[in-house]
């Protein structure tokens, strides 16, 4: 969709202008289909449903806790009221530092901070979501094979993919859990186009998977890498005049990065499904996960363990 809006923006500064080609969107989908059950895809979905069958014994850690028995009542997406709260922003002057440093990316952040966030809001030590991944890599090819394609950031068309993720949280430096998530990003970035429903048929029992469409559905983390000022995409002739949208999670955080140097902002726009969760909450919420991240990305605090950080006294009181 990005690239759409670009190219018509594109279009819009100058008659003139000629429009770069892109990858045919087509040549990705033939790929992800066709090899879809190969023994490289095979091997993904291994390793995805190994990452994933613990969820029953995190069941306590999705949240809100009322979607467990409000999800399958829901109507379908495209009939939800969905409400769009209003854009919440921090500015953050150690957050290029970190990645530069550190190899930490924003994304990695703002995970490491909602982890911690829900890990608080159930009281557990688990934090239990979706995440949205940008998929741009060719589907199920050895890495040799990548590399002898065109560059797949430029594919015409969606490859976004989604993830459930299970993440523990401890009282380690917030450096080494920040790290730590990096070093899982990489690992899972190979499975990220494993096909969500073989994932989801492996699982054991239909109670598994009713569990698994849960999860994905509960929050959901999405970043966005583009180019933003007060949180809406930047275009030389196109006006953002307002979003409409039919959530299917419960609680999307929407959000990413503007800014440069010291000063770089975060910022998030989160959607709620009213019948689940109201605006208010999802406002608030919002707020919370934004002051733990405000604490993770400043430098001062990075050799701190997260004991110290802003609502981990519940996880804390957690039973270990």
């Amino acid at each position: 969709m990005y690239s759409l809006l670009e190219d018509l923006d594109m279009a819009l500064t100058s008659q003139s202008t000629s429009m770069p080609p892109h990858v045919p969107y087509k040549l990705w989908a033939d790929m992800y289909y066709s090899n879809r059950n190969s023994a490289l895809a095979q091997r993904s979905v291994d390793r995805a449903v190994r990452r994933v069958e613990s969820l029953r014994d995190h069941r306590d850690s999705i949240f809100p806790p009322s979607i467990l028995s409000q999800m399958s009542e829901l109507t379908a997406a495209s009939r939800r009221k969905t409400s769009l709260a209003d854009p919440i922003f921090a500015t953050m002057p150690d957050l290029m530092d970190l990645r530069t440093e550190h190899g930490v990316t924003p994304f990695i952040m703002i995970k490491a901070a909602l982890s911690i966030f829900l890990a608080a809001k159930t009281r557990t030590r688990t934090a239990v979501f979706g995440q949205v991944e940008n998929g741009r890599t060719w589907p199920s090819l050895e890495p040799w094979a990548q590399e002898m394609l065109p560059d797949c950031m430029d594919v015409a068309g969606p490859t976004l993919e989604r993830t459930v993720q299970i993440v523990a949280v401890s009282e380690i430096t917030a450096l080494d859990f920040m790290s730590d998530l990096t070093k899982r990003g990489e690992l899972e970035g190979r499975d990220v186009h494993a096909p969500w429903d073989m994932v989801r048929d492996r699982l054991g029992s239909t109670e598994d998977r009713a569990l698994f469409d849960t999860a994905s559905m509960s929050v959901t983390l999405n970043y966005i890498p583009i180019r933003t000022t007060k949180g809406v995409a930047v275009f030389k002739e196109m006006v953002y005049h307002g979003t409409r949208t039919n959530c299917e999670s419960a609680w999307l955080y929407f959000c990413g990065v503007e800014g440069q140097g010291k000063e770089t902002r975060f910022w998030t726009r989160t959607f709620a499904v009213d019948d689940i969760v109201s605006c208010e909450e999802a406002t608030t919420w919002s707020h919370e996960v934004m002051s733990i991240a405000s604490w993770l990305s400043d430098r001062s605090n990075w050799l701190k363990s997260l004991a110290e950080c802003p609502s981990f006294e519940k996880v804390k009181a957690a039973q270990p």
